[in-house]
């Protein structure tokens, strides 16, 4: 699953992951990613921080104080790269912390499959 507001995003990460025949899962704020991970319970969550309502890492922060989500692996990709803002994504539980623009596309896909091994989900 995926958190971004991005639509022109949203299609380059959407065309990206179905080359790996993931069974993909979106939304484009965290109300509706906390809603959508509720009922589809995802392998791993992709998330933006800066969303048009509550931000993600609020929804870190409610994902890892709810036991039904908070076995969820969580990578944050994000514009963000100050590094109180990655202490941060890493305090509230995030399994890596990724600037957007510094990855390429290649290694997102690696880290995506390194976060679902070391979670027994791979």
């Amino acid at each position: 699953m995926w958190v971004e507001d991005d639509s022109a995003l949203n299609d380059i990460l959407k065309r990206w992951l179905e080359r790996y025949k993931a069974e993909l899962v979106h939304a484009e704020n965290g109300t509706d990613a906390l809603e959508v991970l509720r009922k589809e319970k995802p392998d791993i969550l992709l998330l933006d921080v800066i969303l048009p309502d509550i931000n993600g890492f609020e929804v870190l922060e409610q994902m890892k104080s709810d036991s039904d989500l908070n076995d969820i692996p969580v990578i944050i990709f994000s514009n963000l790269s100050h590094q109180e803002d990655i202490d941060r994504g890493y305090q509230l539980g995030a399994a890596r912390f990724m600037v957007k623009s510094t990855v390429f596309l290649e290694n997102l896909a690696t880290e995506i499959r390194n976060v679902l091994r070391e979670n027994g989900k791979l």
